[in-house]
């Protein structure tokens, strides 16, 4: 087996994969046998980039693709995967966080510039500035946090800058400070009563803006990537 099928499969294995790590990432710490609510969203991808000369480099249908889940994948919903000439993102989201799996095509580390990111929703059109409570980042099977997803110890902070190596596939994810984009505080305004997976408001046709500054090959271009709600389902964790 050559490098590039060890490579092809490590990064099949990060898509089937990624939703769960980032569930994992982000589930509230809670003790003994209680659940923790956890909502998964099927969801509609848009991506544009804009260099520094101010050229906008739209998707086309051929760069999206959603891959059918394994059997037996306890996810409810794929990830939407996107590639193009410089890296590919296999994108999700759960109830409070959002990332992926990233793999970076550029000669030089690709850095994602959290830390001059804004955020911005159909209930906030102003550009929020990125703020987080934690930053999960996975890079050859260890992982790293910044940050708590205890109640208790929730702080906000800007994040800072993530790189990623070429021929490398990652598992990042955040939790943003929703407060500012959707009255119930949750990812795409979702609402449950406490403690049970009954959604009583589903998020369906809501989106959510992340414009991200990114870098690489001595280029620095503006990333604005737009998810929308299509379906939601929601379970109990107890991760």
């Amino acid at each position: 087996m050559n490098f590039q099928d060890i490579f092809r499969q490590a990064l099949m294995r990060l898509r089937r994969g990624v939703l769960l790590v980032m569930f994992a990432a982000f589930t509230v710490v809670t003790s003994g046998c209680v659940g923790t609510v956890v909502v998964e969203y099927s969801l509609d991808a848009k991506v544009q980039r804009t260099t520094e000369s101010g050229v906008v480099q739209r998707e086309t249908a051929d760069q999206f693709s959603v891959r059918a889940l394994s059997p037996g994948t306890l996810v409810a919903f794929p990830a939407v995967d996107y590639k193009s000439d410089a890296f590919a993102w296999s994108s999700g989201t759960s109830s409070l966080g959002l990332g992926g799996a990233v793999q970076s095509f550029a000669s030089t580390p690709l850095c994602f510039r959290l830390d001059q990111a804004t955020l911005s929703s159909n209930y906030q059109s102003r550009e929020v500035p990125l703020r987080v409570a934690t930053v999960f980042h996975m890079i050859y099977g260890t992982p790293h946090r910044l940050g708590s997803n205890r109640p208790s110890d929730r702080k906000l902070f800007v994040p800072q800058p993530i790189c990623f190596l070429s021929k490398t596939p990652t598992n990042f994810s955040f939790w943003p400070d929703l407060s500012e984009l959707f009255p119930s505080e949750k990812m795409f305004n979702v609402r449950w009563p406490e403690g049970e997976p009954n959604l009583t408001e589903h998020g369906v046709g809501n989106w959510i803006k992340l414009t991200l500054p990114i870098e690489y090959d001595g280029k620095r271009e503006q990333l604005e990537l737009t998810l929308t709600a299509k379906d939601s389902k929601a379970r109990l964790s107890y991760y």
